[in-house]
C-alpha cells in the first residue's frame, strides 16, 4: 500500500459483520504530522494541597458539606475519620443529618450560627503554604545575617599583619 495505512475498526461483538475502514494515525505519516500533541498554554499548575487538608476535602465531597460546615467541623475539633459514625442514620435514625449535627454543635459551643469569616479548604491550604514560605525565607535571611556578622567579627579579631609590626 502506498497511501495512508487503513485499519479495521469493529464496533464490538454486537455487529461482527459491520466493520469500518479508518485511517490509522500511528501508521499514517500524513496524520502523524498534522496531529502532533501541542501543550495548552492556558493550563495552570495545580496547587499542592498539604496532607493535613486532604481528608477534609474528601469529607466535603463525600458528605456534600459546604465550606462553612467543614470550617465549623474543623473549629469544633471533629475528626474527618469519624464522619461515617456521625452520619450513620441508616442504623440510628434518631441522629440528625450530618450538616445539621455540625451546625447544632457549633451553635451550642460558640453561640453563633456560622463562622464570621468562611474560607475554603483550598484557601486555607494557600495561606498555610504562604506562611511556610515566609517562615522559610525569614530563616534563610537570619542565617545569612548571622554568617555575615561572624565573618565581620572574624575579620576584626584577626591580628594585624606582620608587616605592620616590623615598622
Amino acid at each position: 500500500m502506498t497511501g495512508p495505512q487503513l485499519a479495521i475498526l469493529h464496533h464490538g461483538d454486537c455487529c461482527p459483520g459491520d466493520a469500518a475502514y479508518v485511517e490509522d494515525p500511528i501508521r499514517s505519516p500524513s496524520l502523524r504530522r498534522t496531529q502532533r500533541w501541542q501543550p495548552k498554554q492556558t493550563m495552570t499548575k495545580k496547587q499542592r494541597i498539604p496532607h493535613k487538608f486532604q481528608p477534609w476535602i474528601a469529607v466535603r465531597k463525600k458528605y456534600r458539606l459546604t465550606d462553612a460546615q467543614v470550617q465549623m467541623a474543623r473549629e469544633l475539633g471533629l475528626s474527618p475519620k469519624r464522619f461515617s459514625n456521625y452520619a450513620d442514620r441508616k442504623d440510628q435514625p434518631w441522629k440528625l443529618p450530618l450538616p445539621e449535627f455540625i451546625e447544632a454543635l457549633y451553635e451550642k459551643q460558640f453561640g453563633r450560627v456560622a463562622p464570621e469569616v468562611v474560607l475554603t479548604i483550598e484557601a486555607m491550604a494557600a495561606e498555610h503554604q504562604a506562611r511556610r514560605e515566609a517562615k522559610k525565607l525569614a530563616k534563610q535571611e537570619a542565617l545569612a545575617q548571622e554568617e555575615s556578622q561572624t565573618e565581620d567579627a572574624a575579620a576584626t579579631d584577626e591580628p594585624a599583619s606582620p608587616e605592620a609590626d616590623d615598622q
